[in-house]
């Protein structure tokens, strides 16, 4: 076999690993279900299309602002809080990491019961949330806890039973107060979360839920599941508003911008920049080998995106051109948040590493 056909199929493999928790994968063989419910695929290369950036083209940052170094395992979710003085990532090392300013030594939420797919900070409410999926050979069956944490001392404040399987997202509104969980159970939940209660379940999407975005106004949340389609709700009516086809591939990661441009990725490698209210496109980029992570900047001029094949890519939203192209990690790229500010971009990696890069500036041709 051709080496680079080899690379692909392998970097396939090693990506669709992710999707799962590691607890589930360590039981996938004795339980004899598949390790994944993602659909599997080979990765379409074009050699022609010039926006995919091959690691001698990729323009390149000398070094990152800061490289945070501490996690032992896959990196899952990103999130800043509303000054940008805290950025937490979670991972699959069964931990949520705090970094406060330029601080190397971040305070660890440790012990958590399995992977941390997901992470995210409650508005001004000073808590954070974190969601736990993992296989309890004990019960024989799979958990999906949500934890809520006080800022003020790291206080665990609540643990939610919130899915009868892992939690794969998390989506707050701007102000923390509603806070809604996606899962392999197919369904979305949405809390009040200031007393854990639950407001509603929705229902309606084929297959697990891959991601979830609130609108800034937090009238609308967006979903995309593994049925290839993309939904948006009223959440505390409970009512499904649109539903339209993610593209060729389904959407893994969904972004919601200032002014109400919808952004999704797969792993067709196209990120699409939608109108949500009429399910229609403003235009769409032929972006990565396979799209993992989007990440509006708070005033919505800037879009970024991340994959398979190690880049990062900013966007103009307005235009949908491309400003630059950074070769961010040594695996694929999972995670990305801006800080409120714009100034920084965060990256996670499967790399195990957390890397902060500068959005506003162009980097040069290493």
């Amino acid at each position: 076999m051709p080496f680079a056909r080899f690379s692909v199929v392998l970097s396939v493999l090693v990506f669709l690993a992710w999707l799962l928790p590691v607890d589930a994968q360590e039981d996938a063989k004795d339980k004899k279900i598949p390790a994944t419910s993602k659909e599997e695929g080979k990765k379409e290369e074009s050699k022609e299309n010039p926006s995919v950036i091959s690691k001698k083209e990729a323009l390149v940052l000398d070094e990152p602002l800061q490289a945070l170094e501490g996690h032992t395992d896959w990196i899952r979710a990103l999130a800043y809080n509303g000054d940008g003085s805290l950025l937490a990532s979670s991972s699959r090392d069964h931990t949520v990491r705090l970094w406060k300013g330029g601080a190397k030594e971040p305070n660890v939420l440790k012990d958590l019961p399995g992977d941390v797919r997901g992470v995210i900070f409650l508005g001004s409410t000073g808590r954070l949330a974190a969601s736990c999926g993992a296989w309890n050979k004990e019960k024989k069956a799979f958990e999906g806890d949500l934890r809520i944490w006080s800022l003020k001392g790291l206080e665990l404040v609540q643990t939610l039973k919130a899915h009868a399987e892992p939690i794969t997202c998390l989506a707050a509104t701007a102000d923390g107060r509603v806070l809604a969980s996606g899962s392999d159970d197919q369904t979305i939940k949405i809390w009040d979360s200031a007393n854990g209660k639950q407001v509603q379940t929705l229902k309606g999407h084929k297959g697990l839920i891959n991601s979830l975005a609130f609108s800034a106004d937090g009238s609308r949340l967006a979903s995309a599941g593994e049925d290839g389609t993309i939904k948006t709700w009223d959440p505390l009516e409970g009512k499904e508003l649109t539903s339209f086809k993610a593209g060729d591939r389904p959407a893994i990661c969904l972004a919601f911008s200032k002014t109400g441009k919808l952004a999704s990725g797969g792993f067709d490698g196209m990120v699409h920049v939608w109108n949500p209210t009429e399910g229609k496109l403003f235009y769409e980029k032929k972006a990565h080998e396979g799209v993992v992570a989007v990440a509006f900047s708070a005033d919505g001029t800037k879009l970024a995106s991340g994959g398979w094949d190690q880049c990062i890519k900013l966007w103009n939203t307005a235009t949908g051109d491309a400003l630059f192209t950074i070769k961010a990690h040594d695996a694929t790229v999972s995670a990305l948040a801006f800080r409120p500010d714009g100034q920084v971009l965060a990256s996670g990696g499967i790399d195990k590493a957390v890397k902060l890069w500068s959005a506003v500036a162009a980097p040069a041709k290493k």
